[in-house]
């Protein structure tokens, strides 16, 4: 494919690129707006005897820490239930909704706590953290004083980890841009074996516009049944009738020539006309 001959039919069909990049584009709003983006805040505990508990009770304290222990399970249950995550959002200050939740594990083997707090509002779930890890604390030092739940860190992320707004239409753009130059390098590579295409629709479009039958009349008066052989709605029959009629035709200058219309009529004579013809002959002869 010649790249002059390419850019030339892409610079008239430059509105197929267009509006197949506006397709993309608009594919690409739509996905973000129907994406939802979730954040979460994973805060790490661990579960320990008091400092102030003595050191003869300190090998039962350990060893009620098992990760299937009850103590731990019941701690994970606390830490894992909503009354906790609403009592962190009174001491926060925030307006918790239905699309907050945290969920909470021990580790296998351990007495460390991992709880997941998740929301729409990266914010919001930022001051849920601080509010639950005082709540969470709260609740073990007031149910199990010789116990001690210590916060070791936190971990923030979200689930969007597809492309970012920006990005999005970024690659919308120049998906588009790529699939409206496919789409006029295919038309421009197969126009040669369209055009027959277009032009046989173009010649049944315009035989279709012909009349059925021939314009003219026979000599009895009756409509002319023959198939016309041209737009201007004569059959050959009497198309070669009226042409002899006009080469017989005399001219101002004495000659004949053949005269050619550019759309023949026929019109009836009257027998008063064709008598008057007959009686000038006469009178000429």
């Amino acid at each position: 494919m010649d790249l002059a001959a390419f850019l030339l039919h892409l610079a008239r069909r430059w509105w197929v690129v267009a509006a197949v990049t506006g397709l993309a584009l608009l594919g690409a709003g739509l996905a973000l707006a129907a994406r939802s983006e979730e954040h979460r805040t994973t805060i790490h505990f661990v579960l320990r005897p008091d400092a102030s508990l003595p050191s003869k009770d300190l090998p039962n304290a350990l060893e009620e820490l098992k990760s299937d222990g009850p103590l731990v399970q019941t701690v994970i249950g606390v830490l894992g239930s909503q009354d906790l995550l609403r009592r962190a959002a009174s001491d926060s200050g925030v307006s918790l909704g239905s699309d907050y939740s945290v969920t909470s594990a021990a580790r296998p083997g351990s007495a460390l706590i991992d709880s997941t707090l998740t929301g729409p509002d990266a914010r919001v779930v930022g001051r849920l953290a601080t509010g639950f890890t005082r709540a969470s604390a709260d609740y073990v030092a007031a149910n199990y004083s010789a116990y001690t739940l210590d916060r070791l860190g936190s971990d923030a992320g979200s689930n969007g980890t597809g492309l970012s707004a920006p990005q999005a239409v970024i690659l919308a753009l120049v998906i588009g841009a790529a699939l409206g130059m496919g789409l006029v390098a295919a038309e421009l590579r197969l126009e040669p074996h369209l055009r027959p295409l277009r032009e046989g629709r173009a010649q049944r479009r315009a035989a279709a516009a012909w009349p059925e039958h021939c314009l003219a009349t026979t000599s009895k008066g009756a409509p002319c049944r023959n198939r016309p052989v041209d737009e201007r709605g004569y059959c050959r029959m009497h198309l070669r009738r009226m042409q002899t009629e006009d080469a017989q035709r005399p001219s101002d200058n004495g000659s004949s020539e053949v005269i050619r219309l550019g759309k023949p009529t026929l019109r009836a004579i009257a027998p008063e006309e064709r008598r008057r013809a007959r009686l000038r002959r006469e009178d000429e002869a």
